[in-house]
């Protein structure tokens, strides 16, 4: 419930410098989704030490993946689409 909230915040405050990438948003959603459904039905860590390793990675490449799903819109990205003459 939580991450649906979250989304439709996020989506709702989008702008248009900082347009929503529905493939990219979509990304996130489904790697964080299945993160969490893991965590749910997998095994348990094998210990302390696997469980910290684990989320410093897991939180650096999320956090990579958010930047590059939230960044700015260039240019030509914000030009609206030219039509070819006939």
């Amino acid at each position: 419930m939580g991450l649906a909230a979250g989304l439709a915040l996020y989506l709702a405050r989008r702008s248009r410098r900082h347009p929503a990438r529905p493939a990219r948003l979509a990304l996130v959603m489904v790697i964080l989704v299945g993160i969490y459904v893991a965590s749910l039905l997998g095994p348990p860590p094998p210990s302390v030490t696997a469980i910290g390793v684990g989320d410093i990675v897991l939180l650096l490449a999320m956090g990579a993946l958010g930047a590059w799903a939230d960044r700015a819109a260039i240019p030509a990205e914000l030009a609206p689409a030219t039509h070819a003459a006939r």
